[in-house]
């Protein structure tokens, strides 16, 4: 029943945030065939690139074939941006904005212990996230064919999954923050903040020595771009997997143990 009620209230923000999804990955899809005619001319035009730009948005990449190019184009920054974006905004609204607005009274004046309502509102996030992977799975999946991309199912499949496992990480983070202070701002503050110096760390561990030893810590070293020649990347994902986890119990905590503004 709560679940059915949480999935209600944000239907339509799930779906605006999967059609942008949709129509981004789309767009880029198509334009696979112009880029491919100039390829070699575009891989002279981005060795000029400071290295260390071309590091933040991974374009050291073969763009003629179809795995490199859905590496830069996709899954350096478009997916993850969205995927990530969608799963901050669900999860800092999962109990931040009923309790701010006087709400929650009328979910807790049922015998709900306040663990299951708020593993309802974690499924539903779940739940929003795992709809726009699908979505852009299958975008990717049948664009592939259209365009002429040769990059396999298997590869589509484990770096949608690595990016969606990421998205995770953050909404679990968010809904930890959101949880602890009631309040939605702090909670997208903190997980965007976080995603964006992780991404940093990993993006230029490379080219900056004393960032090198922290790119471990980073959640982005699962590198949804590999996954698509190399596979699932099975240790660092289980890793993110975890750290979510304790995100999740940490929000649990939280909620359960302060006073509530109903």
């Amino acid at each position: 029943m709560l679940l059915r009620l949480f999935l209600r209230r944000s239907r339509s923000s799930t779906l605006a945030w999967t059609t942008g999804l949709f129509a981004l990955t789309a767009l880029q899809l198509s334009a696979y065939p112009a880029v491919h005619s100039v390829a070699a001319d575009l891989v002279r035009l981005l060795d000029d690139y400071p290295p260390a730009l071309r590091s933040v948005f991974d374009l050291d990449t073969d763009f003629a074939t179809g795995a490199g190019y859905l590496r830069a184009e996709l899954f350096s920054l478009t997916a993850p941006l969205m995927l990530i974006g969608l799963a901050i905004s669900q999860a800092s609204a999962a109990t931040a904005v009923d309790e701010r607005a006087g709400h929650l009274e009328f979910l807790l004046v049922n015998p709900v212990p306040r663990a299951s309502l708020l593993a309802a509102r974690g499924a539903a996030v779940l739940i929003d996230v795992a709809v726009a992977a699908i979505v852009l799975a299958t975008t990717v999946l049948v664009g592939c064919v259209m365009t002429g991309l040769d990059v396999g199912a298997a590869g589509v499949l484990a770096a949608v999954s690595t990016t969606t496992l990421i998205a995770v990480l953050f909404a679990a983070v968010a809904f930890a923050v959101g949880a602890a202070t009631a309040r939605r701002g702090a909670a997208t503050a903190a997980a965007t903040g976080l995603a964006l110096l992780t991404y940093l760390v990993n993006a230029l561990g490379d080219r900056v020595g004393w960032l090198h030893p922290w790119r471990v810590l980073s959640p982005f070293a699962a590198a949804p771009g590999r996954a698509l020649t190399e596979g699932l990347p099975v240790l660092p994902c289980l890793l993110v997997a975890a750290v979510a986890a304790l995100a999740g119990t940490a929000a649990v905590t939280a909620f359960g143990r302060r006073d509530l503004g109903v």
